[in-house]
């Protein structure tokens, strides 16, 4: 491939800088969907809760990818309201008064070094031929 001048040059580049943030948000948005899938998995017993259906489980899905500024981001997650209780646990009174001591059953934090090897492979499927 031949370039020739400064005008085709960056026509040129710009190209490929659009192409390359399609081809991130494509490998970010997958790697998410695994993600959510071992999430899930986490949370259908140890460490996470025993919930291997119902609404909780259900509740554990992902954004797809969009660019904001110089990043491309997914977000993988809960918006259950026992969520967060059940990630990081809960002691002491609640808003009427009971008292609790659970302990935390993580189902989000242990998917979190499979999600950087996700991202991973599929940044490097994305970009390699």
């Amino acid at each position: 491939m031949k370039i020739i001048g400064v005008g085709a040059a960056v026509q040129k580049l710009t190209q490929l800088e659009a192409a390359g943030q399609k081809n991130l948000a494509r490998a970010v948005t997958r790697a998410a969907m695994l993600t959510v899938t071992d999430v899930r998995a986490n949370a259908s017993g140890r460490p996470g809760p025993r919930a291997p259906t119902g609404n909780f489980r259900r509740s554990i899905t992902h954004m797809p990818a969009r660019n904001e500024g110089t990043s491309v981001k997914a977000y993988v997650g809960s918006n259950a309201v026992q969520a967060r209780r059940l990630e990081l646990g809960f002691y002491g009174p609640d808003s009427l008064g009971r008292h609790y001591n659970q302990p935390p059953y993580p189902w989000l934090r242990p998917a979190i070094p499979k999600a950087a090897a996700h991202l991973r492979n599929e940044v490097a499927r994305g970009i390699l031929p």
